[in-house]
């Protein structure tokens, strides 16, 4: 017996699983909160454990969901 382990990943149909750059438009003022939106989908049917990790914070930005389950085939 050979024992085997597999490891599904996210399959994305786009270029990346998250894009590089976030454009918050130009009509952000200083003093006002705004709030940015970005889905995380997966074209495979197993549900994956995510976690996202902030390696340089900053006390501006904040990342909220932060960890989760992506179910199979669906975005969150």
């Amino acid at each position: 017996m050979i024992p085997i382990h597999a490891y599904p990943v996210i399959n994305s149909k786009k270029d990346s699983l998250l894009p590089s750059k976030i454009d918050m438009g130009s009509g952000c003022k200083v003093g006002l909160s705004y709030t940015k939106t970005v889905d995380i989908e997966s074209n495979c049917p197993v549900t994956f454990e995510y976690e996202i990790k902030d390696l340089n914070p900053h006390p501006d930005i904040r990342v909220s969901h932060a960890s989760g389950d992506l179910l199979g085939n669906q975005n969150s």
